[in-house]
């Protein structure tokens, strides 16, 4: 909130200032008529010169801001990529019970053969009717916990493996980040 409030009033101060520059410039410039308003085509010429000058001193420092912003700390890679394994394993947890159940089925073994650890052969559907049946919604979510447990620091370090491995690989001459299609025509 503070960056706003600071940066605002000055990138106004810039765009008036310049259109006011810019007013001044071409009211001095007409030879008959002193009324001291703009016509259309004048105020059009003063805006777009303020917009112009505005995006020469604007957009160096939005690109520095961009950039510092981009920064993310290791502490923040490691939470996201932590959350974002416990978040795929908690969407993907029941369906991943159901193939496991279905590939600790004894190949050539009849339907009769399902216990609560087994499915009958009715493929993925009739595996989870018959984890539910046999042991309700929660038959789904065995092991669950164990699997967060592992998928947090599991993740947390693939991520900021990945972040590492990318920064180190990943950077032109000047520390600035750059893809590789870039990299290559760059002979890099």
């Amino acid at each position: 909130m503070v960056s706003p409030m600071t940066t605002v009033p000055l990138v106004n101060a810039v765009v008036f200032s310049a259109y006011e520059h810019a007013k001044a410039f071409l009211l001095t410039r007409r030879l008959n008529d002193t009324s001291g308003v703009l016509t259309n085509h004048e105020a059009m010429m003063a805006g777009a010169w303020a917009g112009f000058v505005n995006s020469i001193v604007v957009t160096p420092v939005e690109l520095v801001k961009c950039h510092l912003q981009a920064q993310v700390s290791p502490a923040t890679t490691l939470l996201a990529g932590g959350f974002a394994g416990c978040v795929c394993w908690t969407v993907s947890y029941p369906q991943d019970v159901i193939k496991s159940r279905l590939q600790l089925q004894p190949l050539g073994q009849p339907s009769s053969y399902a216990t609560s650890t087994f499915c009958p052969d009715g493929g993925f559907i009739a595996c989870a009717k018959s984890i539910v049946r046999q042991e309700g919604w929660r038959g789904l979510w065995r092991g669950y916990s164990p699997c967060l447990l592992r998928a947090f620091p599991s993740n947390a370090a693939g991520f900021a493996t990945y972040e590492m491995v990318k920064s180190v690989f990943f950077l032109d001459k000047d520390g600035v980040s750059m893809p590789v299609q870039a990299k290559a025509k760059a002979g890099q």
